[in-house]
């Protein structure tokens, strides 16, 4: 007896107070009726909510025509995309492992060297100066009638 009376009283002083478990929500105050129909009106209208948003979800064949769902077993499914990304991976690691090195890119001008920028801008100039140069030549091209009175076969 005197065992329970010494756990008694060492549960009751490590017990939280009247106010902290109101603060914590856990002990309600106020008339139990009144407090009642607080929690069932939260619930009713959290079930209002739910049948709302239940009536607005696209059914499952809306879902299957976008493509959101997939047509089969969703655990297939989930097993069929697992498949597709280890098939991907392992695509990859071979061309990864047959990839030429930067070295012989280099060599077979491929790949150029120095700064990115710098070698960029070289070869934009070469174009417009190629490009420039096309262009002129083709102003400069005689007419085919001018062609034709040069060679003599005018008509």
């Amino acid at each position: 007896m005197e065992e329970a009376k010494t756990q008694l009283d060492s549960k009751l002083k490590v017990r939280q107070e009247r106010k902290d478990l109101v603060e914590r929500g856990i002990l309600k105050t106020g008339p139990a009726t009144l407090q009642a129909k607080s929690e069932e009106l939260k619930r009713e209208t959290a079930k209002a909510q739910l049948d709302t948003k239940l009536k607005l979800r696209q059914d499952k064949k809306d879902l299957l025509e976008k493509g959101i769902l997939k047509p089969g077993a969703p655990q297939l499914q989930a097993q069929s995309e697992q498949l597709k990304v280890e098939q991907a991976k392992a695509s990859l690691d071979t061309k990864l492992k047959i990839r030429q090195d930067k070295k012989d890119l280099i060599d077979k001008g491929i790949l150029k060297t120095g700064p990115a920028n710098q070698q960029g801008a070289a070869d934009s100039l070469k174009r417009a100066q190629v490009k420039d140069t096309l262009g002129k030549a083709l102003d400069a091209r005689p007419t085919p009638e001018a062609v034709k009175d040069k060679v003599g076969l005018a008509e």
